[in-house]
């Protein structure tokens, strides 16, 4: 049979024995590698950092105070950000130590570490499948194309390249390994880069799953050594199972319940994910940081179609192997990696991510790949076609890709160049992305323009009115331009999405103290004080509802508690010696002042 036939000469190719030596063809095309990872990416060494996750995973987190022994105690024991990664804290703290809290280092080991990993994937394909065009095109693919910017140009997601290194320095040892006679220090080897790859993301834990596939194609070993090919693994197994129980003790609560996502909605999702991740790595366009989870779509019609078009598209692998395994191998491998992040269990709210497919990639890669090849040498062979023709044309549009795919990625990178770059291109290519738009609202209200930035939190608002805190400040911001009615409508709808949240009573007391109905604001501003005793703005409020109804005596009680929590509040002592002036009891502070108005809080 031709599939026998294709097996045993692939696994012949494979035996054991010394890798091919790959000459001066290998080191110019891994220099080329470098160097379009170079002409790509160096714009990133400008780029700031972006208030998503980078604040959170350096500016506010122990990293950065640098690389210290309570440090590295702390990256092994905290759940930071619902992440246990401690591999990738370490490595961060190593960039504060070496250049500060400047973008710029950080960034440029970011670029490093993807262009040594398209290097490591050029070596380990070559050494693997002794196929050097081949092994050469899967790594520029690898190296150039769009989707992996994600997991370059943003710093907090290191552990996506450094997990990349750990795997690749997997895959150079296990084909030491595999290849000659069983030796303790080669396999010793193979679990220690496992285990690294582990602590810098958990995404690995299906690692061991591909050195299986690996086995199967092209070394040729699942067909002679089944047995041990599985029993070697286990305690690479082992391995994920200890780093998928602690992932799942820091993610907590992060993780949605089957109340709010129905395992049908998730299982939709997932397919509509996988689909999408097929489209975008043929044609990679309208790309974001972050987009919408559909729900309406992930229980409809387009979940079905999802569905069908991936039975498709692995029926067709299957009969594609009949001529090569490399097609089947590789979607097994694509489909098999993204497993963990379709979202069955979901983990935050975002259905896809660019960044997912940094090493899933690869699996498709060689699929398309090596299944070209494998239809290209089949049309030589028929004789339908001469052999240099077809292999003149094959590089051709080999290079006329990675060239398109290239010049997308340098364009793509352009957008991570700050927040408001990248938000601003989330917003326009995605619909109805709430978190998106939002987000883009918070990045304008801190650079002082509020009035641009009101206008998204009510479109943001429009699609989710269960942001409270977009709510809040979109209320604050319609009392600084004299609306009190219509801030009330949105501190009335913070409510509605956070009953327990104290600010929102407190603004909404203000709210309505402006429009007339004191008894309305006093009710809300009693509301917030009871929620929080010891939210300041909320009683101080209080007091000066309660001034202007009259009631001084309880005034007077709720200011003297403001000035002993906080003695150093700018107003609450001057009024409180006002106030007991007029009293007749003993004044706090002789240095008396007229009080100042209500202040908002958000």
């Amino acid at each position: 049979m031709e599939h026998e036939r294709t097996v045993s000469e692939e696994a012949k190719a494979a035996a054991p024995g010394d890798p091919p030596e790959g000459g001066w063809r290998l080191s110019l095309a891994a220099a080329g590698l470098v160097a379009a990872v170079a002409w790509i990416y160096w714009p990133v060494v400008g780029h700031d950092f972006v208030k998503f996750d980078d604040h959170h995973y350096i500016l506010e987190s122990p990293v950065r105070d640098g690389l210290t022994p309570a440090g590295v105690a702390w990256a092994f024991t905290a759940f930071h950000s619902g992440n246990w990664h401690p591999l990738t804290w370490i490595s961060h703290m190593l960039d504060v130590s070496l250049f500060g809290l400047r973008p710029a280092g950080h960034h440029v080991v970011s670029i490093v570490l993807h262009a040594a990993n398209a290097v490591a994937l050029l070596l380990a394909l070559h050494r693997l499948t002794a196929a050097p065009v081949g092994s050469a095109i899967v790594s520029a693919l690898f190296a150039v194309h769009p989707l992996r910017v994600e997991s370059v140009a943003w710093v907090a997601e290191r552990k996506d390249v450094l997990s990349g290194a750990c795997f690749m320095l997997t895959l150079l040892a296990y084909e030491r390994y595999a290849r000659r006679p069983f030796s303790v220090w080669r396999y010793a080897a193979v679990c220690a880069a496992t285990a690294a790859g582990l602590l810098a993301k958990p995404m690995l834990v299906t690692l061991p799953c591909v050195l299986l596939l690996f086995d199967w194609w092209p070394l040729g070993r699942l067909v002679v050594v089944p047995r041990r090919c599985v029993l070697e693994k286990l305690p690479l197994f082992a391995l994920v199972a200890v780093s998928a129980a602690v992932t799942v003790l820091a993610q907590g609560d992060a993780v949605s319940s089957l109340e709010r996502l129905p395992f049908v909605v998730r299982c939709g999702n997932a397919a509509r994910a996988l689909a999408w991740y097929v489209g975008v790595s043929f044609w990679p366009s309208r790309l974001a940081a972050l987009y919408p989870y559909d729900h309406a779509a992930a229980a409809s019609g387009a979940a079905v179609a999802a569905v069908v078009t991936l039975l498709a598209l692995s029926a067709a692998a299957a009969v594609a192997g009949r001529w090569t395994p490399a097609v089947p191998m590789g979607w097994l491998w694509f489909f098999g990696m993204l497993v963990p992040v379709l979202g069955i269990v979901q983990v935050g709210s975002q259905p896809m991510a660019d960044r997912f497919t940094y090493l899933p990639g690869i699996g498709l890669a060689i699929a398309v790949v090596f299944g070209s090849a494998a239809a290209l040498r089949g049309l030589a062979a028929s004789r339908a076609w001469p052999s240099g023709k077809i292999s003149r044309l094959a590089v051709v549009v080999a290079t006329l890709a990675i060239v398109c795919l290239a010049s997308a990625a340098r364009l793509q990178v352009g957008h991570w160049a700050n927040t408001e770059t990248l938000w601003r291109r989330a917003v326009a290519v995605t619909v109805r992305n709430d978190r998106a738009i939002d987000n883009l609202g918070w990045t304008l209200a801190e650079a002082g323009r509020m009035d641009e930035a009101a206008g998204y939190f009510a479109a943001g608002l429009a699609i989710n009115p269960s942001r409270a805190d977009s709510a809040n400040a979109l209320g604050l911001h319609l009392l600084a331009t004299d609306r009190p009615a219509a801030a009330a409508e949105f501190f009335d709808m913070a409510i509605r999405a956070e009953p327990d949240l104290p600010q929102s009573y407190a603004n909404l007391g203000i709210a309505l103290a402006r429009l007339g109905r004191p008894a309305a604001a006093r009710a809300a501003f009693e509301r917030s004080v009871a929620l929080d005793p010891d939210f300041i703005g909320g009683r101080y409020n209080l007091a000066q509802c309660l001034l202007d109804v009259g009631d001084l005596e309880a005034a007077e009680r709720h200011l003297s508690e403001v000035v002993r929590r906080d003695p150093a509040h700018p107003r609450a002592a001057a009024t409180l010696d006002r106030l007991r002036s007029r009293l007749r009891l003993p004044m706090a502070d002789p240095a008396a002042a007229a009080p100042l108005p209500m202040e908002p809080r958000r």
